[in-house]
């Protein structure tokens, strides 16, 4: 799914942009070692807004991010970098 927006972003018209908001309430640790963690986001959303060259939305999409990032199995993989935690691919 997430190729498919990178491609969407590619055939914006002159002007056009899209707005992209992600939100969640909190997330859960399902496993973590020093570097690497398993964290179930909850409540966690995507959405889209394609706007046109005056800022007046022309369409509006949103999505669960664990659809965005065509998880397969329990959590998402993060990874810590100099103290902050980053979504990986595994």
């Amino acid at each position: 799914m997430l190729a498919q927006h990178a491609l969407g972003i590619s055939q914006l018209a002159p002007g056009e942009q899209i707005n992209i908001a992600i939100t969640w309430s909190t997330f859960e640790v399902v496993e973590q070692d020093a570097e690497r963690a398993r964290v179930t986001i909850v409540d966690g959303a995507v959405q889209f807004r394609w706007l046109d060259a005056s800022g007046t939305p022309i369409r509006e999409r949103s999505s669960a991010i664990t659809e965005l990032l065509g998880q397969e199995r329990p959590g998402i993989p993060v990874l810590r970098v100099n103290g902050q935690w980053f979504i990986t691919e595994g």
